[in-house]
């Protein structure tokens, strides 16, 4: 199994106002969503390796990622895409878990 098509994002850090930084981090998911679509990808991983070291919260960087991810879906109904949150922590994955639960119903 290879790879077709691959592409690569940019990571956000925080600018010193988390509004902005939250448009940014929110802007880069949607626009990553959009091109899968524009280019028939139907697989995309979302490393949130960073997430919250460099002083933006890490549950706010996970409420973008997943704000972003769910209004894609939400507005894009007719197409298939596997959204995959690669997560390297155990407590980033728990606390992306917990907004997951809140923010996502069964079966999106």
């Amino acid at each position: 199994m290879g790879f077709r098509k691959t592409m690569s994002s940019v990571t956000i850090q925080q600018k010193g106002i988390t509004e902005i930084a939250a448009d940014d981090l929110y802007s880069a998911c949607k626009k990553s969503l959009e091109l899968c679509r524009k280019n028939d990808i139907h697989s995309v991983v979302f490393p949130l390796i960073s997430a919250g070291i460099f002083g933006y919260p890490l549950r706010d960087a996970w409420k973008q990622a997943i704000y972003a991810c769910k209004n894609f879906i939400n507005k894009n109904k007719d197409y298939d895409l596997n959204i995959i949150f690669a997560i390297p922590e155990a407590e980033k994955a728990k606390a992306g878990t917990e907004i997951l639960q809140k923010e996502l119903p069964r079966g999106v």
